[in-house]
C-alpha cells in the first residue's frame, strides 16, 4: 500500500500554557537594523499556492529591498556632503560650513553603519533572533522527539502483529518526522553564513577612516595647526605699543606682550605673502585685527623677538560730505575756515586737533581737484558737523549753499599713543588665512568644536575592541552528532524498517543531546550580549519619565525608564530577562529597586520601573544608566546627563504642573476655606 501523502506541519511552540500563534512568533523574530532596515521574516506559505503566497513572496523582497535602500540612503546622504565640501573649496566661507555640516549632521549617521556600532549592532539583532529560535527549537523538538519515540513503539506493535499497512504508515511517519528534525535544525545551517560574515568583519578591525591630527577627518591639510592657531583669539593687558619714526610725519607702529610672547611667536609662520594690506578696506578680510586701548589695528608681522608690526586699518571713502559757509547764504568770516558736513553721524568730540579728513573733489569738473587733500579738524560742532582748516584755497558754491554733488572723503586716524600696560584683543581671521592658504580647515576653531563635539557624542567609535563570537560551528557539529544517531538526513521507511531499534535508542538520547548544547551555546550568546551591548545603547533616544512630576508627600511616583539602541530597538525587549542592567538613581527620597517589566509570556517588554516617594517637602532629582552608561542629552557639543525633577508638596501646597507654552498663571489652586 502507497505511503500517504500529507503535508507535515510543525507543530507550535509554546510559553507555559499558552502556545505562540504565528504571528506572535514572527514579531519575535523582528528586528531594526541599520538605518530603519528591519530583519523580519515572512510567514510561512501554505500548502497550495495563493495570494498569501504571492504577498509573502512581494514582502520578502522588499524587506531585502529596504534593508539595502535604508543603508543606502546614509551613504548617498554622506556622498552630498563630501560634495558640498568639495564644491566650497574655492570659497571659505562656504567650506566651513559645509564641513560643519559634514560632521555635524552627515557624519553621525554615517558613523551608525561603520563596523564599531554596526557590528554589535547586528549582533546583537541576530543574536535575538538565534535565541528566539533556540526557544522555538526546544518547544517544538520535544513534541517531535516524543512522535519519533511513540512511532516506533506503534511500529514495533505493528510488526508483532503482521500489520502490513500499519507497517507501511508507521514507517513513513517516522521517516518524516526525522526528516522535520533536520529541518527544523537546519536553519542554523542558514544562520552560519551569516555568522561567519559577522566573525570576518571583527577579525578584519575595520576602523573609521580617518587620520589623527592633520588627517583627512579633520579636514586640514598639514599638521602645523598649532594650539593658538586653534585659538579665535588672544586678550591681554601687558601690551607695550612703540613707534619707530622715519620722518615726522611717517612711523612704524610695533607692539609687544611679555605674557602672550609664544602665542605671537606661534602664529609667525601663518601670515600670507604679498598681501597689501594698504588696498583693504574692509576688517573682515584682514588675516589678524588686533584692538589696543579701543583702537583697531592691522597685524602684518610678527619678528623673531615676538613683537608684532601693527598697520592702521585703511577706512573706506564715504560719498556724503560737502563743505560750505559757517552758516548758509553768509560770507566766511575767516576764508580758512571751512564747515563740513556729513549725513550720516560720524564724529566725536576728542577729534578736534586730533584727527584728518581726507577729502576727494567731484563737486565739478572744473574744479575737479580744487579741494583735495588733507584736512584738519579744528572744532567739532556735533556728531554731523565739523570745522576744518587748511592754508591752501579751496572752492566752494556761491552764496554759501551746499553743492549738488558730495565730496568722497574719510577720516584718517590720530597719531597713537606709545606706552605700556595695554589692553589687547587679537582677532584670528581663520576664514581669510584658509582662503590664502596658510591653513587647513580643520584649524578653524567651529570645525575643531564640531569634531570635539562629534568624539563627545560617539565615545566609543574608535574602540575596536569585541569579544570573540561563541563557537557556532561546535555547536552544529554537536547537533549533527546528536541528530545522526537517530538517522540519516536521507532517511527512507526501508532504513526506518531495518533501524528502528536503533532509531528508538537514538530518539530516547536525543532530547538531553540537543538541550545540553543549545543550553551552552545560549548561555554564552547571553554573556556576550551581556559584554557589547553597551556599545549600541543610545543614552539620547532612550526615555526616562516620572508620573506625576508634581506630588504629595507620602504618595508615589512611577518612574519608568526604557534603554534604546542605536537602532530605534528596545534594548531589552525579545532578549533574555535580566540581560540588561538599568538602574534608576534618586538624590533625596524614598526610591525602590528598578524592574523589569514582563509580558504575559514572561517576555520583557523593554521597559524598566521603580517607585518614588518622599516623606517630607523636597525636589528630587532622577537619573538612570544602562550598562553602567548614563541616560544623557546632547547640548551640542557633549553628552550631559539627563535629570528628571519631581517636587513632593505638602498637602494643603498641591499644585498642577505648568503646561508647556501655556501662560504663567496656576492653573491649580491653594488651600480652600
Amino acid at each position: 500500500m502507497a505511503a500517504p501523502n500529507l503535508p507535515v506541519v510543525p507543530l507550535l511552540p509554546s510559553t507555559g500554557a499558552r502556545p505562540l500563534t504565528y504571528p506572535e512568533l514572527l514579531d519575535k523574530l523582528k528586528c531594526v537594523c541599520t538605518a530603519g532596515a528591519q530583519i523580519r521574516p515572512s510567514s510561512l506559505p501554505s500548502a497550495t499556492v495563493d495570494l498569501a503566497d504571492i504577498i509573502a513572496d512581494h514582502a520578502r523582497f522588499l524587506t531585502i529591498f529596504t534593508a539595502g535602500f535604508g543603508i543606502i540612503t546614509v551613504v548617498l546622504k554622506m556622498i552630498a556632503c563630501i560634495i558640498d565640501v568639495l564644491c566650497a573649496l574655492m570659497n571659505p566661507f562656504s567650506v566651513i560650513s559645509a564641513l560643519i555640516r559634514l560632521f555635524g549632521t552627515c557624519l553621525p549617521d554615517f558613523i551608525l553603519i561603520f563596523p564599531q556600532f554596526a557590528i554589535p549592532a547586528k549582533i546583537i539583532c541576530i543574536l535575538k533572533i538565534i535565541l528566539a529560535i533556540l526557544e522555538y527549537i526546544l518547544t517544538v523538538i520535544v513534541p517531535l522527539i516524543q512522535e519519533i519515540i511513540q512511532n516506533v513503539e506503534g511500529l514495533i506493535r505493528s510488526i508483532d502483529d503482521n500489520n502490513a499497512q500499519g507497517i507501511a504508515a508507521i514507517s513513513f511517519k517516522i521517516a518524516t518526522l526525522i526528516k522535520e528534525l533536520y529541518s527544523v535544525l537546519g536553519i542554523f545551517e542558514a544562520l552560519s553564513a551569516i555568522w561567519a560574515m559577522i566573525k570576518l568583519f571583527l577579525d578584519a578591525g575595520i576602523g573609521i577612516p580617518c587620520g589623527g591630527s592633520g588627517g583627512s577627518c579633520e579636514g586640514c591639510a598639514d599638521d602645523q595647526c598649532n594650539d593658538t592657531l586653534r585659538e579665535s583669539n588672544i586678550t591681554g593687558t601687558d601690551g607695550v605699543l612703540s613707534l619707530s619714526y622715519i620722518s615726522s610725519s611717517s612711523y612704524i607702529i610695533r607692539f609687544y606682550s611679555n605674557s602672550k610672547k609664544s602665542n605671537f611667536l606661534d602664529l609667525r609662520g601663518f601670515f600670507p605673502r604679498g598681501l597689501n594690506y594698504s588696498e583693504i578696506e574692509d576688517e573682515d578680510d584682514l588675516p589678524y585685527v588686533i584692538t589696543v586701548d579701543g583702537t583697531a589695528y592691522a597685524m602684518t608681522g610678527i619678528n623673531s623677538s615676538g613683537t608684532a608690526t601693527l598697520s592702521f586699518i585703511n577706512q573706506p571713502y564715504e560719498t556724503d560730505g560737502y563743505l560750505s559757509g559757517m552758516v548758509s547764504g553768509v560770507s566766511f568770516v575767516d576764508p580758512l575756515d571751512i564747515r563740513f558736513g556729513v549725513d550720516t553721524q560720524t564724529f566725536l568730540p576728542s577729534y578736534a586737533g586730533t584727527r584728518y579728513v581726507e577729502l576727494i573733489d567731484r563737486t565739478n569738473a572744473s574744479f575737479a581737484t580744487a579741494n583735495n587733500g588733507t584736512w584738519r579738524i579744528e572744532e567739532v560742532y556735533d556728531s554731523n558737523n565739523v570745522r576744518l582748516r587748511r592754508s591752501d584755497d579751496y572752492w566752494r558754491y556761491s552764496g554759501g549753499a551746499n553743492p549738488a554733488n558730495h565730496l568722497d572723503w574719510k577720516l584718517l586716524p590720530a597719531t597713537p599713543s606709545a606706552g605700556s600696560n595695554k589692553t589687547f584683543d587679537l582677532e584670528i581671521n581663520h576664514n581669510e588665512l584658509i582662503r590664502h592658504n596658510v591653513i587647513g580647515a580643520g584649524c578653524h576653531p567651529a570645525i575643531k568644536a564640531t569634531l570635539d563635539a562629534f568624539n563627545n557624542r560617539f565615545p566609543d567609535a574608535s574602540n575596536l575592541t569585541l569579544p570573540e563570537l561563541p563557537d557556532f560551528d561546535l555547536l552544529l557539529s554537536e547537533l549533527d552528532t546528536c541528530l545522526a544517531a537517530v538517522g540519516p538526513e536521507d532517511v527512507t521507511t526501508d532504513y526506518v524498517l531495518d533501524n528502528y531499534d536503533s532509531i528508538a535508542s537514538g530518539a530516547a538520547a536525543l532530547q538531553s543531546c540537543i538541550a545540553g548544547p543549545m543550553e551552552n551555546f545560549t548561555s554564552e550568546l547571553t554573556d556576550y550580549v551581556e559584554d557589547i551591548y553597551p556599545r549600541i545603547f543610545d543614552p539620547e533616544n532612550s526615555t526616562l519619565e516620572a508620573e506625576p512630576l508634581i506630588q504629595v508627600v507620602g504618595e508615589y511616583v512611577d518612574v519608568t525608564l526604557i534603554p534604546y539602541d542605536i537602532n530605534g530597538n528596545k534594548l531589552a525587549q525579545t532578549l533574555p530577562v535580566g540581560i540588561i542592567e538599568a538602574t534608576i538613581f534618586s538624590d533625596v527620597g524614598v526610591l525602590s529597586s528598578t524592574q523589569e517589566v514582563l509580558d504575559e509570556n514572561g517576555d520583557s517588554t523593554g521597559d524598566f520601573v521603580a517607585t518614588l516617594t518622599s516623606y517630607k517637602p523636597t525636589t528630587v532629582k532622577l537619573s538612570a544608566q544602562v550598562g553602567g552608561k548614563d541616560v544623557a542629552d546632547f547640548n551640542g557639543s557633549t553628552l550631559v546627563k539627563r535629570i528628571v525633577e519631581v517636587e513632593f508638596v505638602a498637602p494643603e501646597v498641591q499644585r498642577v504642573p505648568a503646561i508647556e507654552g501655556d501662560t504663567p498663571e496656576p492653573l491649580g489652586v491653594g488651600k480652600t476655606e
